[in-house]
Formats: structure tokens, sequence, C-alpha cells
């Protein structure tokens, strides 16, 4: 998500559970799976990219 798309309150729910997650398990756990996820949802996002212009271009082939 754009952070001009996100909510305005969005940046201080993160920096709350951050705060939580110092001495809360569950909110660490928590953290640490979504930072997971959007680390890899990011290297996906590259790699498409990366996929899309390495890809071989569709062509018709001549009428015989």
């Amino acid at each position: 998500m754009k952070e001009e798309d996100r909510p305005k309150w969005f940046n201080q729910v993160l920096q709350r559970i951050e705060r939580v997650a110092q001495h809360d398990d569950k909110a660490k756990a928590f953290l640490d799976i979504t930072a997971a996820a959007l680390k890899t949802a990011q290297e996906n996002k590259t790699a498409k990219v990366y996929d899309t212009a390495s890809a071989p271009v569709a062509t018709t082939a001549p009428a015989n």
C-alpha cells in the first residue's frame, strides 16, 4: 500500500505495535511474521517486474 493511500492512523498503530513488541512475545511474533511477509511480497513484486521484462514476446506465425 502506498504511503499516501494509508489511513492517517496507520503509522500510529505500527508504532504502538513496535512498542508493545518490546515486552510482549505475541506482538513480537506478529511483527516478525508481518515483516517476513512484507519482505517476501516485495521480493515477489520485484521478481515479477524482472520476469516481465525478460519474458518472450508473443508473436503470430505468418500464414502459409
